[in-house]
Formats: structure tokens, C-alpha cells, sequence
């Protein structure tokens, strides 16, 4: 790519210099056309249109470049947020799947897993054209590959006759959830050239080549599979897969030595039975003709998979006794090594992850820190992380020495050119801000860095550094003719050369921009480097003709004291404005759900509410305590003249059904403010969400105003350079002066009223910072298509209260019953001891004035709450008529609105603007144009707000409960 740059900057170079010259002499008319054309008039109007912004550069020079420089910060900030590839996925066309199966199994088990694997996609995926798989052979020949892996190549339709999914990465999640039928096999999706390029330039297959390095086998495999088992719940890790090292299933025969001794037997006896068992052994020969066979015994394949007939073998004794295998060795089934990988003769074990919809310096990063925090590793033990990742930490370190060399041959060529170091460090200020516009608009396609950014970036700082050369050359001719006003210069020039600047970015921008839109094969890695060349041109090109002509001016002037004390008078001012972008980056950002959910957990009021439920819950025990016990004791000539005594303890309680119906109203006056608690907060949902759509509205009042405010500040700005050159009257420059006042006045009082509701929505959540909300735009709220019934908290409170009452009144009614008392004695008569005994009694209430008292005030009580009821439904119903009739009018004129005017302000904003700057109207008739256009979207907006609180208050009449 850079030779392919190079080899056609050079011929540009020479046709420029010798063939443009001759076929524009031959070519060329010679008669000079006079009047105006299609290209003067653009140019013209791009004049006009750049006119008043570069008188505001000249006259800001300072905080021109401040802005610029923060600027450049903050991009240098969202440069290290972007993440990073290799290079960029390419789409292949075509899909390979990775598939391995349990350790130690045979090929003949391979084969028909994989058999079985390429059935199902043929069959429920009309994309696949055929499948093919690759067992036990790796692309490298000197690299091992188990015959439980196996590489199937997936060889798929065109993209466009897909029928199944409409991308890759949904074709492939279908493709892994068919394939989850086959047992004992995992698949692992990739790409056939993908595939290849990590496993040839890495060693691995998957994109990223997580490596643990340690001694034990058995501690990598346990540590990898933990770390697997993390790395699995990390947000774009796909195919976690744990190559395997170990689970080889081996018989394990361990001789005893001692039980040998005793049956005079040898380990050469133990090894030939176990030989002939399974290898088999020489029993003799078979001639056929002139040939000879050996004849080899062993056993049947079914039984040398069983383990206790290789316990039951038999050895013969030199007495010529059978001795069991079990006898003299013990028989185990155990797991060894399966492979031993080494790197730089270090054992490691590999933990293999693809990258799905996410960029892998970023994902690896996170990686990094999960298994650093929740992955203990031995001493001696490391992990590294190769594949794609490490690619690109080799290719950044190389563009670190790279991308500096170019950037200072760049420096000395302008050196060459100007001879003058500080005009060359202006036109390399050219660079900085079209880096700005690549990262941005790498940002804004979801791109993360790549080779191919990177090498967009060195492509166009090359061109960029152009249009630089043209401006400033253009100063020091103008300044060579005599012109030594600086500002006169930098407006004559710039005016002079807006043609060409405008016409090499326009050309290098179209020329680019194919290769940003494509979607043809391959268009992946041209995308960035397109992308990268058409933003930085765009941004570089914008502040060239804007932001170099003030750094012209302001270093090609003699600097003064006075002027040092001036930029040191400005210090302060930026300093505050530093300060208060800290503080207006403290205010929150919430949806509603999360203002209302916040809100509920934090409001005192609601606080308040609940802690009442808790406290009525607390009342339980003063329904259902029993009275105090009581304790007698007399001591005296109770039954004779000796002195005895006499002791008694006795408890009363209620009638049984007092207790339930005490229960009862206990619990009907905790649903009571259970009830409270509901209506409190469903009034509080209400008000938060008027609240929530003022706020909405009033911000975008204020963005309609000061899109009005900025598209007249330019009309006064053209106003004011007019009057200067004699074109217009004083009177309509001071006109035009006013009617901007009176715009940023709007603006002023706008912002207020949206501060005063942003601080009541503070109050409302109980939280230290101003919270705004998160969305965008405001919303039209919807009614339900069938009105609810009218059941407003109100009702509901009532009705709870009302319950509430007739409990009230059954347990006053069980208070009127008799009440019992039992108790217990224990006395002393003339002496002897001894004598005890039990009590019972029951109080009856022959006088129940004060009962029926009581019954008949819970009755009025309850009269009172039906009453209040009907009350309210009634006045609910009206409110509810009202809300419906006051809806269906704002509807209406809410349409109207929306379809004549609101949809048609941004047209007639358009064409005002553009009949001004073509000179067709006037600054006044544009203020005209513009303020009742204004007044307009205004009207829709207060429209809006009135219909979303009607249809709040009509959602609100009916309590969810």
C-alpha cells in the first residue's frame, strides 16, 4: 500500500509538470468568458458564508486556539477509549468449524462424529454448498494435531442468496445451536483464511492465545480451566476453548513385588501375560505354500476394553499353578498426558478465545485484570497472551518509530519550503487537527485503531499539510506585493484561495469515499483507512480555513507589553471556565425509570410513609396483651386462733373471639396505610413525571432559540461587516443588534425556568446533584385505548379506612362479652400446710352503655367514609369528562400544529437562511422570518406540554395497584 502511495504521488508529480501543461494549452478555450458562472456564484456564496466566521477568528484569536488545544485533549482521550485491532475481520464468505471430542477417543469415533456434523448443516442450511473436514493434520506439518480434533471447512452460498440468518454471526449462533445434538463434541466457529493466518502467524487458531507457562500438567490444566470458566463471562469472548492436555485414559498395572517373591513368580512373566493379552503373542506358525505366518493370539477387542478381565488373566506358576493377575498387581484406570506443549522448552497450556462484535486490545485488557484479581497462580507459573493481540502490540511498537520519522521528514520539508521554522510549525498545525477529525469519525462508525487506521493516518497527514502550503504561500506573496495590514492580508488571501483548498479536499474526500461505503469483499480493511482520510480532511480543512489564519496573524505580529498583560488579564477567565465545566460535569444524567426508582428508595416523604406502616405494624401487641396477672396473700386467724395464711394467683383474659376480631382490625389498619403509602406514591409518580416532561420541553425551547440566536448572529455579524464597507445603513446594523438581544434575552430566561425545574426535580429525588434527564427528545404521551375505570388513590385510601371501620366495630362488639379469669391457691389451715387448689371466674357486663357507645360511633364512622366515597367518585367522574374533551381538543390542535407548522419550520429556516446569504432579503425581513417561525414551535411546544400533563392526569384517575 505505501509503495502503491508513493509510485503514484511521483507520477502525479511529473504529469503535473510536464503532460497537464501541454493538453491544457491544447485544450484549453481561449476566449475568456465573462460574467457570472456557476462557479463564481458558489464561490461567492461560500465567501459570504465563511466571511463572518473568520472575522470572529481574527478578533478571538487566543481563545480560538484554547478551545482548539482542548479540543485536540479530548480527542487524544477518546483515542485511547477506542481499543485496538489487528486487522479488521474480513468476511470470507465461507466458515470453518473447529470440533474436538473426548480425549482418547479413536478415529473411527472422529470420522463419524464429524460425519455426522457435516449431515446436519447440509441439510437444515440451504447456504451450505458442501462440507469437508480435515482430522489430525495441522497446517504446519511439524505441528502436532490430535485425532480427536478436527478442522471442517464450510463452503457457503453467496451472501445474498442466504436465507437462514441475514449476517455471519447469527448464521453461526444457528450453526452452534443445531449442532448441539451431537454428544461428546464441541465446535468452535472461525473463518478457513482466518483460521490459517492465527494459526501460521501465532500457532494458535482462535484470535486470541491466552498461555499459562508452569512445570505440572495436571496445575496448568485445572488453572486454565478456571480461568476459562472467568474469561466466559467476559462481553464479547466467544468460543473459550482449553486445549486439551491431559484425560488420555491408560490401565495401569503396578506389580507387587512381594507377592511376586511368594509365588516365585517374575515381572517378565507379569509383562508377557499383559503383552499377550492386548498385543498379542507368537502361538506358533502357519506355512501357506512357501509362505510363513506367524500365528498371533491376543484377546477379543470387547474384552480388552474390560477391566476385570485383565484382573482375571491367568499366569502359570513354575509348579505350573494359575495364579489371577490381581493377585500379584493392582489394576487401575487413570488419566495421563495427552500432549506436552513446550515454548522455548517451558511446558505451557493454551486457552484459545475468538472475538465476537468487540475490538481485542480492549477485550485482552479486560481479560488482564479479571484473571490478574480472581486467578491465584503458583510461583513459577506466568501467563502471556499472544494471537491477534500480539500482533498489535509489535505493529504499534513499530508505528511508534514510524509515525514520528514521517511526521519529522514532514517538518523538515516545510522547512525547506518556507525557510522559516515558525510558518513551517503553522502549516504542521495542520496535522494535530486532522488527526482530531480521523479519531472522531473512527468514533462515530464504532471503528476501533488498526494497521488500517494507522496507515490512514500517515496518508493524510501527508495531504493535509497541502492545503497549508497553499494558504500561507499565498500570505507571503500578498505580503511581497505590498500589503502589510496582517488582517487585510489573511481576508484577501483566504478569500483568494478558498477555491483551491475547498477543491483538494472535496477531490481526496470523493475519492475516499467509495472506499468508506463499500460492502464488497475485503471493503473491511479499507473502511478504516477510508474513514480515517474523509474525517481528518474534513475537520483539517474546516479549522485550515478558519483557525490558520488566526494563528498567521496571531504570530506574524509584533508583540507589546500591553498585549502580555492582556492575555495574562485572560488566564483567570479561562481558569473559571475550566472550574465551571468540573462543576457542570457533576450533574447527573438518569432515564425517568432510574429518576423514579432513585426517587422512591430516597424521597423523605415516601420514607416517611413507610416507616407510618411500620409503625401501625407495631401495634400488634397492644391488641393482643392479656391484662396483669394478680397476686393475693393474707396471713392472720384466717379459720381459728391459730395464725395461718392463704396465698392466691390468678389471670384474666378476654372472651376467645375478641382476639380475632382484634387480630382482624389490626391487620385492616395496616392495609390501611399500606394503602396511604400506595396513593402517596402513586401521587408522587404523577408529579415527577409532569415534572419530567417540562423539563424536556423547556430544553428544547432553548435548543430552538439558540439554533434561531446562532443563525442571526451571523445575519448580525454580515450586518456589521456591510455597514463597514458602506453597504447597508447604521440604522439596520442597530436593528439588527437589538432583535439579537432579544433572542439571547429568550435564551437567558429559558435556561432559568429549566434550572428552577431541575432543582425541583432535585428536591423530588432527595439527591445532592441536579439530575437532567437522558432523553433526547420529548416524548408525546399515550392514553390507553380503553379509558380506565375512574379509581383514584383517594378511593382507595377511603375504602381502606372504610374496612378498616367495620373491623373496628366487630371487636368492639366481642369487648362487650363476658370476660374469664382462672387462677391458682395455696394455704395453710390451723397449722397444716398443704392445702391448694385452682379458681375460675367470669366477669359479665351488666351495664354496656359505654359499649354501644363506642359501636355506634364506629357506625357513623363507617356512614361518614361511604359518604366521603361517593363524594369522590363523583368528583373524579367530572374530572375524568373534563380531561377527555380537554384531550380530544389539544389532540387536534397538536396535529395541526405538527403537520402545517412544527414539520415545516426547518424548510422555511433553510430557505430564509439561504435567501440572505444570497442577498435576496434583508437582515429585518430575516429577523421577521425567523422570530415567527419561532413563535411557532414555540406554540407546538406549549401545546405539547399541555396535552402530556392532560393525559398524566387521565392515567393517574385509576391506581395501580
Amino acid at each position: 500500500m505505501a509503495q502503491t502511495v508513493i509510485f503514484a504521488l511521483l507520477g502525479a508529480l511529473i504529469l503535473s509538470l510536464t503532460y497537464v501543461p501541454v493538453v491544457s494549452s491544447l485544450f484549453l478555450s481561449k476566449k475568456i468568458k465573462v460574467g457570472p458562472t456557476f462557479s463564481s456564484r458558489l464561490i461567492g456564496f461560500l465567501n459570504r458564508s465563511h466571511a463572518p466566521v473568520l472575522l470572529w477568528a481574527l478578533r478571538n484569536k487566543i481563545m480560538l486556539l484554547v478551545i482548539t488545544v482542548l479540543l485536540f485533549l479530548v480527542s487524544m482521550f477518546s483515542f485511547s477509549k477506542l481499543g485496538g485491532v489487528f486487522i479488521p475481520t474480513l468476511e470470507e464468505g465461507d466458515l470453518a468449524v473447529q470440533m474436538t471430542i473426548s480425549p482418547g477417543s479413536s478415529l473411527t469415533q472422529s470420522i463419524e462424529t464429524s460425519t455426522k456434523a457435516e449431515k446436519i448443516l447440509l441439510e437444515q442450511f440451504p447456504e451450505v454448498i458442501s462440507v469437508v473436514s480435515k482430522i489430525g493434520t495441522a497446517e504446519v506439518p511439524t505441528d502436532p494435531m490430535a485425532i480427536e480434533d478436527a478442522d471442517i471447512m464450510i463452503v457457503m452460498q453467496p451472501k445474498k442468496e442466504w436465507v437462514s440468518a441475514n449476517t455471519r454471526e447469527e448464521l453461526v449462533d444457528m450453526m452452534k445451536t443445531a449442532l448441539e445434538v451431537v454428544p461428546g463434541a464441541a465446535f468452535e466457529f472461525t473463518q478457513p483464511i482466518q483460521l490459517r493466518f492465527n494459526e501460521l502467524m501465532t500457532g494458535v487458531k482462535s484470535d486470541i492465545a491466552i498461555k499459562i507457562y508452569g512445570e505440572s500438567l495436571e496445575v496448568l490444566d485445572e488453572k486454565a480451566r478456571i480461568a476459562a470458566s472467568l474469561i466466559e463471562n467476559v462481553d464479547g469472548a466467544a468460543d473459550v476453548r482449553v486445549e486439551q492436555v491431559t484425560g488420555l485414559p491408560q490401565l495401569v498395572v503396578k506389580i507387587k513385588r512381594d507377592m511376586l517373591a511368594i509365588y516365585g513368580l517374575t515381572v517378565e512373566d507379569v509383562n508377557r501375560t499383559v503383552r499377550t493379552a492386548f498385543a498379542g503373542e507368537s502361538a506358533g506358525v502357519v506355512f501357506e505354500g512357501e509362505k510363513r505366518f506367524d500365528l498371533v493370539v491376543r484377546l477379543k477387542e470387547e474384552y480388552r476394553n474390560n477391566v476385570q478381565v485383565l484382573e482375571n488373566l491367568r499366569i502359570n506358576r513354575p509348579g505350573g499353578e494359575l495364579v489371577h493377575l490381581r493377585q500379584v498387581a493392582d489394576i487401575e484406570m487413570e488419566y495421563g498426558p495427552m500432549q506436552i506443549s513446550r515454548d522455548d522448552a517451558k511446558r505451557r497450556i493454551n486457552i484459545g478465545v475468538n472475538v465476537r462484535n468487540r475490538d481485542v486490545e480492549s477485550l485482552v485488557d479486560e481479560i488482564r485484570n479479571l484473571l490478574e484479581s480472581d486467578l491465584s497462580l503458583p510461583p513459577g507459573y506466568r501467563i502471556t497472551y499472544g494471537g491477534q493481540f500480539e500482533n498489535l502490540q509489535a505493529a504499534k511498537r513499530t508505528s511508534a518509530v514510524a509515525v514520528p520519522i514521517a511526521l519529522l521528514l514532514i517538518l523538515i520539508f516545510l522547512y525547506f519550503a518556507f525557510s522559516s521554522v515558525k510558518q513551517a510549525l503553522m502549516v504542521f498545525s495542520a496535522i494535530p487537527l486532522a488527526a482530531m477529525g480521523g479519531i472522531w469519525s473512527l468514533w462515530a462508525r464504532g471503528m476501533p485503531f488498526s494497521i488500517s487506521a494507522g496507515v490512514g493516518f500517515i496518508v493524510l497527514f501527508g495531504i493535509v499539510v497541502l492545503n497549508g502550503i497553499v494558504l500561507i504561500s499565498y500570505y507571503n506573496e500578498l505580503e511581497k506585493t505590498g500589503i502589510k495590514n496582517i488582517h487585510r492580508r489573511v481576508v484577501i488571501g483566504t478569500r483568494r484561495r478558498i477555491r483551491p483548498v475547498l477543491l483538494t479536499a472535496a477531490t481526496d474526500i470523493l475519492g475516499f469515499l467509495p472506499m468508506a461505503i463499500s460492502t464488497a469483499p475485503g471493503a473491511e480493511v479499507q473502511k478504516p483507512l477510508a474513514t480515517v482520510v474523509i474525517g481528518g480532511l474534513l475537520t483539517a480543512t474546516f479549522l485550515t480555513l478558519v483557525l490558520l489564519p488566526a494563528i498567521y496573524a496571531l504570530f506574524s505580529q509584533h508583540w507589546s507589553l500591553k498585549k502580555i498583560r492582556n492575555m495574562i488579564k485572560i488566564a483567570p477567565v479561562l481558569l473559571l471556565l475550566a472550574l465551571m465545566g468540573k462543576v457542570s460535569a457533576q450533574d447527573q444524567s438518569m432515564t425517568f425509570q432510574q429518576a423514579l426508582n432513585h426517587g422512591v428508595n430516597n424521597n423523605v416523604d415516601l420514607k416517611v410513609s413507610a416507616m407510618e406502616i411500620d409503625a401501625v405494624r407495631m401495634e400488634r401487641g397492644s391488641f393482643l396483651a392479656l391484662s396483669n396477672p394478680e397476686i393475693a396473700f393474707q396471713y392472720g386467724q384466717i379459720n381459728g386462733s391459730m395464725n395461718d395464711f392463704y396465698s392466691e394467683i390468678s389471670q384474666g383474659f378476654q372472651f376467645p373471639g375478641y382476639y380475632l376480631k382484634a387480630s382482624d382490625y389490626h391487620k385492616s389498619k395496616v392495609s390501611a396505610e399500606e394503602k396511604r403509602h400506595l396513593a402517596t406514591l402513586h401521587q408522587y409518580e404523577k408529579e415527577l413525571r409532569i415534572l419530567w416532561s417540562e423539563h424536556l420541553i423547556l430544553r428544547k425551547k432553548r435548543e430552538l432559540i439558540n439554533a434561531v440566536y446562532n443563525k442571526y448572529q451571523d445575519a448580525s455579524r454580515t450586518a456589521v461587516m456591510y455597514n463597514e464597507t458602506g453597504e447597508t445603513s447604521a440604522l439596520e446594523m442597530n436593528l439588527t443588534k437589538m432583535n439579537l438581544s432579544e433572542f439571547r434575552l429568550m435564551s437567558e430566561n429559558l435556561e432559568r425556568e429549566k434550572y428552577t425545574n431541575a432543582v425541583n426535580i432535585q428536591l423530588h429525588l432527595n439527591t445532592d446533584n441536579l439530575v437532567t434527564p437522558a432523553e433526547k427528545e420529548p416524548a408525546i404521551y399515550l392514553v390507553s385505548d380503553s379509558l380506565p375505570e375512574v379509581y383514584t388513590p383517594d378511593m382507595l385510601l377511603v375504602d381502606a379506612m372504610l374496612a378498616a371501620a367495620e373491623k373496628e366495630a366487630a371487636m368492639i362488639r366481642q369487648e362487650g362479652l363476658p370476660e374469664f379469669s382462672a387462677g391458682y391457691f395455696y394455704q395453710q389451715l390451723e397449722g397444716n400446710v398443704g392445702y391448694d387448689g385452682v379458681v375460675a371466674g367470669i366477669s359479665v357486663p351488666l351495664w354496656r352503655w359505654s359499649n354501644n357507645s363506642a359501636i355506634k360511633q364506629a357506625q357513623v364512622r363507617k356512614q361518614i367514609y361511604l359518604a366521603e366515597r361517593e363524594n369522590k367518585l363523583a368528583a373524579a367522574t367530572l374530572t375524568r369528562e373534563r380531561l377527555v374533551n380537554n384531550l380530544t381538543s389539544l389532540k387536534s390542535t397538536l396535529l395541526y400544529l405538527s403537520e402545517n407548522m412544527n414539520e415545516r419550520a426547518e424548510d422555511t429556516f433553510k430557505y430564509a437562511t439561504d435567501a440572505f446569504d444570497n442577498g435576496e432579503i434583508n437582515a429585518m425581513e430575516y429577523y421577521l422570518i425567523l422570530s415567527q417561525t419561532l413563535n411557532k414551535q414555540m406554540t407546538y411546544l406549549d401545546v405539547l406540554q399541555d396535552y402530556n400533563e392532560t393525559v398524566i392526569e387521565l392515567n393517574f384517575l385509576n391506581i395501580r395497584l
